[in-house]
């Protein structure tokens, strides 16, 4: 259903809100025709089947940002092996120079070189 830019939609929100709040949807349907003690029951299974997944989704998200700070890392080490050969040497200081003047047509007076970030290292 498609609406004007200008219609605001809080009409509908208020509708839907209204519907949601007169319906009463049970819980844990299954659980009717159980005991209280069985119905006990069945509520801490489900209380450890949560922890459960929330221990095993906080490991695998764990695990996941692991892996992608050692993707991270490699990159910024390519990176820093890159900086030590253009700045130690000279003719990879003479490529970055030929890069930016032919490929990327750079006046050779405004090429640039590499910035020493912190020259106590």
């Amino acid at each position: 259903m498609l609406k004007d830019k200008n219609t605001t939609l809080t009409e509908e929100a208020s509708q839907w809100r209204s519907f949601e709040c007169g319906s009463e949807e049970p819980v844990h349907e299954e659980d009717a025709s159980l005991s209280a003690a069985e119905r006990g029951e069945a509520e801490k299974l489900r209380k450890r089947a949560v922890e459960e997944m929330d221990k095993y989704l906080t490991a695998t998200l764990t695990n996941l940002q692991k892996g992608e700070m050692e993707s991270v890392r490699d990159v910024v080490q390519k990176f820093r092996s890159l900086s030590v050969y253009f700045r130690k040497s000279s003719k990879g200081h003479n490529r970055l120079e030929k890069v930016q003047t032919q490929t990327l047509e750079i006046p050779a007076q405004n090429a640039l070189g590499m910035i020493v970030d912190c020259p106590t290292r």
